[in-house]
């Protein structure tokens, strides 16, 4: 049997210690989890469905130390048995240089508290 191959660019992090709250157009979803992350995105599971390019606003919590609200949009989604697995990417509603950036930090501070 032939492996499919790693397709992935950047290093993922483990998300089980985060705390993920999403709010969509249509609704707010609290039965999220963090599968994992890296700087450019989630992969996140659900048991309710989100459609592919729904828009969404992400409040990504560390153990109450630290939050961050990302603007991001589902890119992909499939159906593991009961549960739903999304790939979401992060982006950006600014063009402001020094708004991207902080974001980039906040997501790199996040990066660090999970990183043994």
């Amino acid at each position: 049997m032939a492996f499919k191959k790693e397709q992935r660019q950047y290093v993922r992090y483990s998300g089980e210690a985060l705390s993920i709250n999403i709010d969509t157009k249509c609704a707010t979803r609290n039965q999220i989890s963090c599968i994992d992350f890296n700087r450019h995105g989630m992969a996140l599971a659900s048991n309710q469905p989100m459609a592919v390019g729904e828009q969404l606003s992400l409040m990504i919590k560390q153990n109450e130390v630290m939050s961050i609200q990302v603007e991001a949009a589902v890119c992909y989604r499939l159906k593991r048995e009961n549960t739903f697995v999304f790939g979401v990417k992060f982006y950006f509603q600014t063009d402001n240089i020094q708004t991207q950036q902080l974001l980039l930090e906040a997501i790199e501070t996040i990066l660090a508290l999970t990183t043994p």
